[in-house]
């Protein structure tokens, strides 16, 4: 049981692998959002999960031009895809859909960017496990390597 959960938590992850689409490029530009190198935290919670799964942190480089915080899993880019991107002002609001074997995992966020900061959460639902919230905070910790 402990692995399904793992695994759960892995996909969940993997929802993260995500890149912006090219309508919202032009809106992106004028998000507060400080590019560079960020430190990105999930916390997921699960009802009926019998412990919490502990917060993961990792860090990525973020651009305007790539608004949806995503996670490095060792997932194939193209097994996620950002279903749609609304950009507006320093808020992105987003649906995406990723493979797995299980089916078809969709999750939909809202990200808030503060510049050197940002604050969101996501819902997702997974085949045969249920629906988890993700609460996702960021902060930016110096420029890109």
């Amino acid at each position: 049981m402990l692995r399904s959960y793992v695994a759960i938590s892995l996909l969940v992850a993997c929802c993260f692998c995500l890149g912006s689409t090219a309508t919202a490029l032009a809106a992106s530009k004028q998000v507060n959002m400080t590019p560079g190198l960020w430190e990105i935290t999930t916390e997921i919670n699960m009802e009926g999960m019998p412990y919490a799964i502990p917060p993961t942190t990792h860090t990525m480089c973020m651009s305007k031009d790539d608004l949806v915080p995503g996670q490095t899993t060792g997932q194939k880019p193209d097994d996620c895809s950002v279903d749609f991107e609304i950009v507006d002002k320093n808020t992105v609001v987003w649906e995406s859909t990723c493979r797995s074997e299980e089916g078809q995992i969709i999750s939909k966020g809202k990200t808030i960017y503060r510049g050197s900061t940002f604050e969101g959460e996501m819902t997702t639902q997974i085949p045969n496990a249920g629906t988890t919230k993700q609460i996702i905070t960021g902060k930016r910790v110096g420029p890109c390597p």
